[in-house]
């Protein structure tokens, strides 16, 4: 195994441990930090909603690792042995469906089309978001491997840059949407009559 192989292949490791385990290593980092007398943002805190906690940046350092690879190698997801695993043409197809797919599904609610209740339960799924995600992500690069980093870098956001704090979309959000609602309805009224 080549060296650079080594090295992707530990950061992706150390990554995927960083998100099974996202609770305690959140929790250890604090303790550290909090020895060295820096805190961190309690996001559960309404009134530090809209900080950002430089503090976690730290999380994001392997994946410019990554991506200086993905950009300097020759089909980095292959390098890395994924073609192994899985066929390098049936990635690229998979890659596609879902990407189509979850763009279908994206315009097909813009449109007001409703999903069924076993469809949104199934792409409620962990595996199935993730599976979207992906699609949506090589739709938009046509580079598996940026797609795959990128996942990866979205879920370390979330998980541990965030604690896994959502913020709830605002009223404004919900306002907008209504008021869409509300217009297209309009339109749809005067064009009956």
């Amino acid at each position: 195994m080549d060296q650079v192989k080594k090295i992707n292949l530990i950061i992706l490791g150390i990554i995927i441990l960083l998100l099974i385990n996202y609770k305690s290593v959140n929790k250890i980092y604090e303790t550290i930090l909090n020895q060295f007398g820096i805190k961190t943002i309690n996001f559960n805190k309404k009134r530090y909603r809209k900080r950002i906690d430089w503090t976690k940046i730290i999380y994001i350092i392997p994946f410019f690792i990554l991506y200086y690879y993905d950009y300097t190698l020759n089909l980095w997801s292959d390098r890395i042995g994924l073609s192994d695993i899985i066929p390098r043409d049936l990635l690229i197809y998979l890659s596609k469906l879902f990407g189509v797919l979850g763009i279908i599904m994206i315009y097909a609610d813009d449109v007001g089309i409703k999903m069924g209740i076993n469809q949104k339960n199934i792409i409620r799924l962990p595996i199935f978001q993730n599976l979207f995600l992906f699609g949506l992500a090589y739709a938009f690069t046509q580079a598996r491997s940026t797609a795959i980093i990128s996942l990866f870098l979205f879920h370390i956001m979330k998980y541990n840059l965030s604690d896994n704090i959502t913020k709830p979309k605002s009223s404004k959000y919900f306002k907008k949407k209504y008021n869409k609602l509300k217009n297209k309805y309009r339109k749809l009224k005067c064009n009956n009559n």
